[in-house]
């Protein structure tokens, strides 16, 4: 048994696959030519997707969607100034809100009544904002790409 081999073996399948435990249904990723794609279902090493006429993609041939402003409204969000700067509210939640931080998007909410504001998590991906929405919120977002 040569561990070596395993480990880095185990290294570049992280690098070449998306880890399809990072998605659910519903989720918008890209595949290898960059045409957006809806998740249908999902396996252990591919995906089915929201078309006709495909027995699945491998999670080799798809990446994640980089979130970007254009994206953020296309989710409804909805784009608001504060004193710190441009932020986005949830279209469910006012509370949930996302807003550009160093060199990407945070996501968190208001945590009492004094305004005070929990970061949950960093967000560099459409399907990771969908992903976190959801578990916050409870909701599924609706994306018009």
């Amino acid at each position: 048994l040569n561990l070596g081999k395993i480990i880095i073996t185990y290294f570049y399948l992280k690098l070449i696959f998306m880890d399809t435990k990072e998605l659910r249904i519903g989720n918008f990723v890209l595949d290898k030519e960059d045409m957006i794609i809806e998740v249908e279902t999902i396996f252990p090493f591919n995906i089915n997707v929201a078309f006709d006429g495909d027995d699945g993609i491998s999670s080799a041939s798809i990446k994640p969607i980089p979130l970007t402003e254009e994206r953020i409204l296309a989710a409804n969000f909805e784009k608001c100034e504060g004193k710190h700067g441009v932020y986005y509210k949830s279209p469910f939640d006012k509370s949930v809100r996302l807003f550009y931080y160093d060199d990407g998007y945070c996501i968190g909410y208001i945590s009492d009544s004094l305004g005070n504001f929990t970061i949950v998590g960093k967000v560099i991906y459409l399907h990771k904002l969908q992903n976190f929405h959801f578990e916050f919120v409870g909701k599924e977002l609706e994306i018009n790409l």
